[in-house]
């Protein structure tokens, strides 16, 4: 049986890749032989280009401030180079990544925002259909494992999409209540909310997966993509609370060097941060994903990520660990993880069952598209 997985694998993006090859992963220690398909578009490649040459920082700065920018270059040319080779050395070494076939047995479309709306530079704007199960993909069985919308839910044009591509999958699963909520709305019946899928695999995965440690005293880690003023004073609180240096982790290099900012970790670095870090904040999805994994005193603080963090929050009882202001005394609570693990584990325990119950029509050979 070859079963493909269609999602964001490429994108250097920590939570884009290790969801990837989690998925694939777990397919592939159930005796499949899965592969990520290698589809990516252009549109999604140019966002995360080597070049990284900024016009209007440049442009829009006096004269010092532009030959202090043609000074600092280098470095983060330097310095996007090394993050991308990270990347490029996971997939090499752990995602089984591969042509798109003639044909598949079964295809698994997510995890990720793939559902999204594209409108991010001037190539594409709009849904990408390869998403969706658009015939390019050649597959007897098409499913979708806990893909995300990200904020075009209500959109008159999604509505569209759903009804146009939807029909088409013969089993559906998503991550947030508020998304099955509404396709069932839309008349998309017997979907099923599933867990990321970084979490389908035990943890001794994760721990084996991350480098050695970094970091040889304790720390906290501040994983903020949103670069939020919010989680920003949180770790600098919770920093001369504990007595803890603030270890910045970054989305993209950052435009200056030092030594507190790690900014070309690949996945293999990502992992190790947060398995050894004392407490972590973050603004990200998958930075509280991984601080559950690893069983980490965490908060989580964001404008935009909300409708799946709280999903996950809610669903393991973590929602306190939503901090709205750095002065919330709840960040300080412990956390008891044998609650939140068995809790997690009842989801997870059902998501698996959604995949073997996925497979067992691809047996069977009794799919039949979703009316």
């Amino acid at each position: 049986m070859i079963i493909g997985t269609l999602t964001y694998h490429r994108a250097d993006n920590y939570g884009a890749v290790l969801q990837a090859y989690a998925l694939c992963q777990y397919l592939r220690e159930q005796g499949y032989e899965a592969e990520n398909i290698d589809y990516w578009p252009y549109h999604h490649a140019v966002v995360y280009k080597f070049w990284c040459w900024d016009k209007w920082e440049f442009h829009s700065s006096n004269w010092k401030g532009k030959i202090f920018y043609l000074l600092k270059f280098p470095s983060i040319l330097l310095r996007s180079y090394k993050r991308k080779k990270n990347f490029d050395k996971f997939r090499k070494k752990k995602m089984k990544i591969a042509s798109l076939r003639d044909s598949y047995d079964a295809v698994f479309y997510g995890s990720d925002t793939i559902w999204n709306r594209w409108n991010l530079n001037r190539f594409y704007t709009g849904f990408d259909s390869m998403y969706w199960g658009a015939d390019s993909i050649k597959t007897k069985y098409r499913f979708s494992y806990a893909p995300s919308m990200g904020n075009v839910i209500e959109a008159e044009e999604t509505l569209i999409q759903c009804q146009t591509y939807l029909r088409y999958f013969d089993k559906l699963s998503v991550r947030e209540v508020q998304l099955r909520d509404k396709l069932e709305e839309w008349g998309v019946k017997d979907v099923q909310i599933t867990v990321d899928p970084t979490l389908l695999l035990p943890k001794n995965i994760w721990d084996n997966l991350a480098s050695r440690r970094i970091i040889k005293r304790n720390y906290i880690l501040c994983y903020n993509l949103e670069c939020s003023p919010v989680c920003k004073t949180m770790a600098e609180n919770i920093g001369r609370e504990k007595n803890l240096p603030v270890v910045q982790m970054t989305a993209l290099v950052s435009k200056r060097h030092s030594s507190d900012i790690y900014d070309t970790a690949g996945p293999f670095e990502f992992l190790s941060l947060f398995k050894y870090a004392s407490f972590v904040v973050t603004s990200s999805f998958h930075g509280c994903v991984f601080s559950i994994i690893f069983n980490k005193l965490f908060c989580f603080h964001s404008n935009v990520e909300t409708e799946r963090i709280i999903s996950l929050l809610n669903s393991c009882g973590l929602s306190e660990r939503f901090v709205n202001s750095p002065d919330t005394l709840a960040m300080y609570n412990t956390i008891d993880y044998e609650s939140v693990n068995k809790e997690l584990d009842i989801k997870i325990s059902a998501s698996r069952k959604f995949i073997t119950e996925c497979i067992q029509i691809v047996e069977k050979g009794n799919g039949s598209y979703l009316r």
